[in-house]
């Protein structure tokens, strides 16, 4: 995962619920119909602290990745010609936080399905939808820092020890309370 912004340093958070108040729901995985037994999209569900098919990793600015911890693969677009489907594979499509929204990177807001609430389907981001309202829970703080032994960077959590804030390989579990707005 990339998140990187200046070049060298990335912080994203790791191993988050994704929290959808409107619904009192968060992302999960859900097989895709269809779809070989394994293939998995995005869904809904009902939150369980301890599903890891609930563990998202996201960026925090920029462009990122939306990333299942548990299948180690990322939400992309498989293209039919009669339809497609949204999947988790390697590679994958581009989001962002916009106003608290997560948004696709052609500008589209993640959102519930009314006819299915476990469902996700795209929608034009509208501001005053307060409904699309994602917010991250029990999250690592984390930031890549380069490696001339990995690739991938070196990988520091913000935690907290003794009262101090510290960069440590420990994660951290941080949740985000918004103020009004």
């Amino acid at each position: 995962l990339d998140y990187r912004i200046n070049g060298y340093k990335k912080w994203s958070l790791s191993n988050c619920l994704i929290y959808n108040e409107a619904s009192n729901q968060v992302f999960d995985l859900a097989p895709v119909p269809g779809e070989r037994k394994r293939t998995r999209t995005l869904a809904f569900g009902k939150m369980n602290m301890t599903s890891s098919s609930q563990r998202f990793s996201v960026g925090i600015s920029g462009f990122w990745k939306l990333h299942s911890d548990e299948l180690d693969m990322v939400l992309g677009k498989k293209g039919k010609k009669d339809r497609k489907v949204y999947q988790f594979a390697n590679e994958g499509a581009d989001f962002r936080w916009q106003a608290r929204h997560i948004l696709h990177a052609n500008g589209y807001s993640v959102e519930t399905n009314p006819e299915n609430p476990q469902e996700f389907r795209y929608r034009d981001f509208d501001i005053e939808k307060m409904q699309n309202v994602m917010r991250p829970l029990d999250c690592a703080l984390g930031m890549h820092l380069p490696s001339t032994g990995n690739p991938d960077g070196e990988m520091l959590y913000l935690n907290i020890d003794n009262d101090d804030l510290v960069m440590s390989q420990e994660k951290g579990g941080w949740t985000f309370e918004y103020a009004d707005l």
